[in-house]
């Protein structure tokens, strides 16, 4: 259903060229789903655990997706976000603070 909903933004640009940032956690569901069902290639992921570095590393499911260590708030300003239209999936798994409302302006 996500993938049909996020398919109907290529009425502005086709949907292969936005890039996704996201957490990946352990499995990278959604990167692998995004990939997949809408071509998407230019991918980041934040990881805030930077001791879990060579597990995430390992877990990559693609070549494509670019690992960022380090918390949300320092990370997401690296991201480009004029390069390309931005499709940004930011699930915390936490209570929505104020930490959380700084990130996403």
């Amino acid at each position: 259903m996500l993938c049909e909903a996020l398919q109907r933004l290529s009425v502005h640009q086709p949907i292969n060229s936005y890039q996704y940032v996201g957490f990946g956690s352990v499995y990278f569901g959604d990167f692998c789903l995004f990939h997949k069902q809408l071509g998407i290639e230019t991918m980041t992921t934040i990881e805030e655990n930077e001791l879990d570095e060579a597990r995430v590393r390992f877990n990559l499911p693609y070549g494509c997706v670019d690992l960022k260590m380090g918390s949300a708030a320092r990370r997401l300003p690296e991201v480009d976000w004029a390069a390309r239209p931005s499709i940004a999936w930011l699930d915390y798994d936490y209570s929505l603070d104020g930490g959380v409302l700084a990130d996403i302006g």
